[in-house]
């Protein structure tokens, strides 16, 4: 973290993540940065513009597109590798795609994709109507779990043991439990409409607390590091 704030003090060029590529489209060719308000928006702004996108599950394999969950972006460079910037506690990154919690992928608003590699399309129309999610319990298997996982991860409910491995077992019915109560929902264990809308809700400035037993100090600071880099102000006890 020290060498990162002393870049800044020095004067040094630092970004965040949607800022590697907000840098990108305002840079020229010989690497000049002009400032365009009209593409200046938030990770999550950078979303909900985007006119192709879909879930992580269904990502072509292209380099220059993005994958995101909430509040946090990075581009995807092909090889199963993306780039992504994490904060000052990591700097600038080359991470595993499946190794962290991306909930979804975009094509970035304004940038020409038509040269070269697979084309990109919106994910053909699911068996689940747009919108809608089906009900989720423990024993089921498959996409839709691995969203909800990675959902309950982005918002602090982490799964240690299993992650977001498309399993609803007992660590994930756990977790959305321990959501369910916490959100005013009734705690059944079953993600349905109400859990989905929920987890599907940004937090902005919400506070909570996540409590997991038989987990190593060492280990529960590498999990408020993963939460420190989606935007969190976490901090291991």
């Amino acid at each position: 973290m020290p060498k990162y704030r002393k870049h800044i003090a020095d004067g040094m060029s630092c970004t965040d993540c949607v800022g590697l590529i907000k840098g990108y489209l305002w840079s020229d060719e010989n690497g000049k940065v002009t400032y365009d308000k009209t593409t200046d928006v938030s990770a999550n702004g950078m979303y909900e513009r985007a006119k192709v996108k879909g879930p992580i599950a269904t990502m072509p394999d292209k380099p220059g597109l993005c994958a995101r969950f909430d509040g946090h972006i990075g581009v995807y460079v092909g090889n199963g590798e993306v780039i992504e910037a994490r904060g000052f506690d990591y700097g600038v990154v080359l991470t595993k795609l499946k190794s962290r919690p991306w909930t979804h992928w975009l094509e970035i608003p304004g940038l020409d994709y038509s040269a070269g590699g697979e084309e990109a399309k919106p994910p053909a129309t699911p068996s689940v109507p747009s919108g809608s999610r089906p009900a989720l319990r423990k024993g089921d298997k498959g996409i839709h779990v691995k969203d909800m996982q990675a959902l309950l991860i982005s918002k602090g409910y982490l799964l240690p043991v299993f992650g977001v491995d498309g399993d609803f077992g007992n660590e994930t019915e756990s977790q959305v439990l321990a959501f369910q109560r916490a959100n005013g929902l009734e705690a059944d264990g079953v993600a349905g409409p109400k859990t989905w809308e929920k987890l599907n809700t940004r937090m902005d400035d919400a506070m909570f607390s996540v409590r997991v037993r038989n987990l190593t100090a060492a280990k529960a600071e590498s999990l408020a590091n993963e939460l420190r880099a989606m935007g969190y102000d976490a901090a291991a006890e």
